[in-house]
């Protein structure tokens, strides 16, 4: 995979993961608790895939 298209790919897959997991948290009842959980997992996400990318192809 090139750079372009993981960029890409990491940055649909990180949006699409926060709204699959406010929505859970949403229908679960825990919107409070579940909108803390959903952002850090997304940070987490993103942190770790500009990472990559930092350090694509060495």
């Amino acid at each position: 995979m090139n750079k372009p298209t993981f960029e890409i790919a990491a940055s649909i897959g990180s949006v699409l993961l926060l709204i699959l997991m406010c929505a859970i948290f949403e229908s679960a009842g825990m919107m409070a608790l579940g909108s803390v959980i959903s952002l850090l997992a997304f940070t987490l996400l993103i942190s770790a895939a500009g990472w990559k990318l930092a350090n694509f192809g060495e």
